[in-house]
């Protein structure tokens, strides 16, 4: 069969064949989808315009950058090393291309490749950037330590389909040992979610009852206070793709009014300060004061995300959360903290950090201290951390089961870093 023959057979079976797109015209339109948010398929079309013209490493970077942008640790640094040697036209490209490899849990060449873009580096800020190279190294050291370290008595599960999708399931709500409340973003939208557990199976996952009506918006993130009374979450507006810590988020909260929620209530502006990202608030009670904990990027910070806190009169439902106050430079570094539990009975504060020495990007911390007052942050190690992200990080009542959620691949189950799930477990 000709070449020709075969052309004009698969375009009557409706196929159009690869080689019949140039790569500006796949280049094109891997721009319109990544325009509309379609970043898997747009990354699959610059990766085909980069086989179809391997030279033009402007096509390399566009691949490179979507895949980051989706968390396929192994195809960015795939389209990354194409760039590692070009910092100047691609800043960065080195850097990334190691972290990327660091993600994907190859240690070893993550550590070659942050040794060779520090040796190469040549710009302003080069203590700065040492500093963060031997942090990113350390965190190659300390995932070859852990395993020695691990707690084998803990145990890892990854729930079933009625609870994680294709999509991004993050924020569980340990409510009891068989309800689990989460946030989700099947069907474009973040939303907070219920599912009850039957046996050793959880049931599809469905809107809450009598949870109030929120439409257009992504709301998740949500925090019960300690009577039951109160729920804390967040409300993320302007934009139709969900994007994590990208998407500008203000806190609300809603008051339990016998069997129904109110109507949502905004916290006040010093604590949704404008232009700035407030969100993951975690609340609960401690001397009768409630407080606040959560993670803004607002000024008087430490640099990106950092973790504040606020309280208010638990016993005077009237009364307002104080002007927040920052956790401090023990919790808090110049990259991002996020995702706050508070232990309140062993004064235990957990949380996620790309900014402290991680094995991956964000790894699970944890600090004991109250306030402004915390001592220094541990990684919590295996098998609860990896080499991908790892939030979400929290206990039961009896704090011997909690959930986290992670993007990291889990055997059979799990087979790649694209979507976050939730995962169950329970301490030894």
């Amino acid at each position: 069969m000709s070449k020709t023959t075969l052309f004009l057979l698969l375009a009557l079976l409706g196929v159009q064949p690869l080689l019949a797109q140039s790569w500006s015209k796949l280049q094109k339109e891997g721009d319109v989808l990544y325009s509309k948010g379609q970043y898997a398929e747009a990354a699959s079309k610059y990766e085909q315009a980069f086989i179809k013209k391997p030279k033009d490493k402007d096509l390399a970077f566009k691949a490179a950058e979507t895949y980051a942008a989706i968390k396929d640790y192994r195809k960015a640094a795939e389209y990354f090393q194409y760039l590692k040697d070009d910092n100047i036209r691609y800043p960065e490209s080195g850097l990334k291309y190691a972290r990327h490899l660091k993600q994907d849990g190859r240690y070893e060449d993550a550590k070659r490749e942050f040794q060779s873009y520090l040796d190469k580096y040549t710009g302003n800020n080069k203590v700065l950037v040492q500093e963060l190279v031997r942090a990113e190294i350390e965190g190659c050291n300390l995932a070859r330590e852990l395993p020695a370290r691990a707690n084998r008595e803990a145990e890892i599960k990854l729930p079933g389909r009625g609870i994680n999708t294709d999509a991004n399931e993050f924020a569980p709500i340990a409510y009891a040992q068989d309800v689990l409340y989460f946030s989700s973003t099947a069907g474009g939208k973040a939303r907070i979610l219920r599912s009850q557990k039957n046996g050793a199976e959880w049931s599809k996952a469905g809107n809450p009852e009598s949870f109030p009506l929120i439409q257009n918006d992504h709301y998740c993130n949500g925090s019960l206070s300690s009577d039951g009374n109160r729920f804390y979450f967040t409300i993320c507006r302007g934009a139709s793709n969900w994007g994590a810590l990208s998407t500008r988020c203000e806190i609300f909260f809603t008051i339990r009014q016998g069997g129904a929620w109110s109507q949502p209530i905004k916290l006040p502006e010093h604590i949704n300060l404008a232009n700035f990202t407030n969100t993951q608030p975690f609340v609960y009670t401690l001397d009768e004061r409630e407080f606040l904990i959560f993670s803004s990027n607002r000024v008087g910070g430490r640099g990106g995300m950092d973790l504040w806190f606020s309280s208010r009169d638990a016993m005077d439902d009237n009364s307002e959360f104080s002007f927040p106050t920052n956790l401090g430079s023990v919790i808090n570094t110049p990259n991002d903290e996020v995702t706050p539990f508070y232990d309140a009975s062993n004064g235990d504060l957990y949380f996620s950090s790309n900014g402290h020495i991680s094995i991956g990007g964000f790894d699970v911390f944890k600090s004991r201290g109250k306030e402004e007052n915390w001592g220094a942050p541990e990684n919590i190690g295996l098998p609860f951390n990896s080499s991908a992200d790892d939030l979400y990080y929290v206990l039961s009542a009896d704090a011997y089961q909690g959930f986290f959620s992670s993007n990291r691949t889990f055997g059979g189950q799990k087979t790649n870093t694209r979507d976050e799930d939730i995962f169950a477990f329970n301490t030894g």
